[in-house]
């Protein structure tokens, strides 16, 4: 995944340190969906790689719509049917998609499921990190040489 490195400058001083700062915005009414936001935020909040941040302060968005399957048209009781996506924005506040993953899932596994987004974010953020630290490096070895 190739991202264009004038968008993401100011992920710069979030990756510079060590943990990225990630946001988690939320949509949820049910339950179980209300604690599966819970968990995400939980699991950044313990990583050693990412740090849990304000939309407008962070490097990464986890956008989190939950709904509760049984009030729709999916009928399994016990579980929350979930969107996570993944955006960034760039210097001129432009949303960027970064990806996005669905799911359904059930009482005894949320920690799981949590565990597979956050796990997202952090490759995302990774990755994006890589990019804007080649493109640096690649930029002041031009401006040496």
């Amino acid at each position: 995944m190739k991202f264009i490195v004038a968008f993401f400058l100011f992920f710069c001083a979030s990756m510079a340190q060590a943990q990225s700062k990630v946001s988690v915005v939320a949509v949820s009414n049910d339950t179980l969906g209300i604690r599966l936001v819970y968990e995400v935020k939980e699991k950044i909040r313990g990583s050693k790689g990412m740090q849990l941040a304000s939309e407008s302060d962070s490097g990464i968005s986890i956008r989190i719509t939950t709904l509760d399957p049984q009030d729709a048209f999916l009928r399994t009781p016990g579980k929350t049917a979930y969107s996570a996506v993944f955006t960034t924005q760039t210097i001129d506040d432009q949303t960027i998609f970064i990806s996005n993953v669905l799911g359904i899932c059930g009482q005894d596994s949320l920690s799981q499921c949590a565990a597979e987004i956050v796990a997202k974010a952090d490759l995302y953020a990774s990755e994006i990190g890589e990019a804007i630290a080649k493109e640096l490096k690649k930029r002041l070895s031009q401006k040496g040489g």
